[in-house]
């Protein structure tokens, strides 16, 4: 993990700590936000984060499947491809 990588977990672990304190304090995200001196701008973008890293951590990546071609036969008369 890169030092890049680790200071994002770093303040994922801080965020989630913060909305666990929300939660814990029966105060609405906005008055809780104002009286912790923080943006709620950054509390929405920090929670959208956090979602995403859990959603990212339960479900396994979806591999694409390979897409089949199929040829279709190829009619050398036109009149016989309008009786299809």
């Amino acid at each position: 993990m890169n030092a890049k990588a680790k200071l994002h977990q770093s303040k994922l672990s801080l965020w989630t700590a913060r909305f666990e304190d929300q939660a814990s304090s029966c105060l609405s995200v906005k008055e809780w936000c104002r009286q912790n001196d923080i943006s709620i701008y950054a509390c929405q973008y920090w929670k959208r984060v956090a979602k995403e890293a859990y959603v990212n951590s339960i479900l396994p990546d979806i591999v694409p499947l390979a897409t089949i071609q199929t040829s279709l036969p190829v009619e050398s008369n036109p009149t016989e491809l309008s009786k299809l």
